[in-house]
C-alpha cells in the first residue's frame, strides 16, 4: 500500500485574468538561474483572488528596473521608503525577509501561455507603486484590466479625438 503525506493544501485559482491585483509577498528565495547562472530572487506572490504567481528578479544591469519598482511596490506596505538613487545596500535574505516578506502591493499581471506545454500562466508586466494616499479602498482586492492592451495608434487615437462642436441652434429645447 502506498504511503502518503498530507500537504494540507488550499484550493487556489490557476491564474488571474488580466489586470491590477492587490499581492502579498508569500515568500521568497534567492537562487541562480539555470541558464545564465546569474543571481536572482525569485518572489512568490499571492493574488487578493487566491492565484499564486511567481516572478524572477535577476540582478543584472538590465533587468534593475524591475528590482527597483518591487521595492517601490512593496516596501510602503511594511513602513519603508525606498532607498535613494544610487543608495547602494545588501539586498540579501536578512533584508529581504524584514522588508519583503508579507508585503502588500499593485502588480500588472498579464497572462502568457507555454509554447511547448500550451499551459496558461501569469506574468508580472509591472510592479506598481502606491497611488498618492497610500492605501487600497477597504474592500478593494481586483482591477481587472481590458481584455486585450490597447496599442499605442489605439491610444494615440483616443487622446487626440477632437470634441464635436455643438452649435447652439442645434439644442432642442
Amino acid at each position: 500500500m502506498p504511503s502518503y503525506k498530507f500537504k494540507d493544501s488550499d484550493p487556489r485559482k490557476p491564474f488571474e485574468e488580466p489586470g491590477e491585483y492587490l499581492c502579498t509577498v508569500e515568500d521568497l528565495e534567492f537562487k541562480y538561474a539555470q541558464g545564465s547562472g546569474n543571481e536572482m530572487m525569485v518572489l512568490k506572490l499571492r493574488t487578493s483572488g487566491g492565484a499564486m504567481i511567481y516572478d524572477n528578479l535577476v540582478f543584472i544591469e538590465a533587468a534593475s528596473w524591475k528590482i527597483d519598482h518591487a521595492l517601490k511596490c512593496f516596501l510602503p506596505s511594511k513602513g519603508k521608503k525606498p532607498p535613494e538613487k544610487d543608495a547602494e545596500f545588501e539586498l540579501d535574505t536578512d533584508y529581504a525577509n524584514e522588508n519583503l516578506r508579507g508585503a502588500t502591493g499593485w502588480v500588472l499581471l498579464s497572462k502568457v501561455s507555454n509554447p511547448q506545454t500550451g499551459k496558461i500562466r501569469n506574468n508580472v508586466e509591472a510592479y506598481l507603486p502606491p497611488k498618492k494616499g497610500g492605501q487600497p479602498a477597504q474592500g478593494t482586492t481586483t482591477k481587472p484590466g481590458p481584455t486585450t492592451p490597447p496599442t499605442s495608434a489605439t491610444a494615440t487615437k483616443t487622446a487626440t479625438k477632437p470634441k464635436p462642436e455643438i452649435d447652439d441652434d442645434e439644442i432642442p429645447f
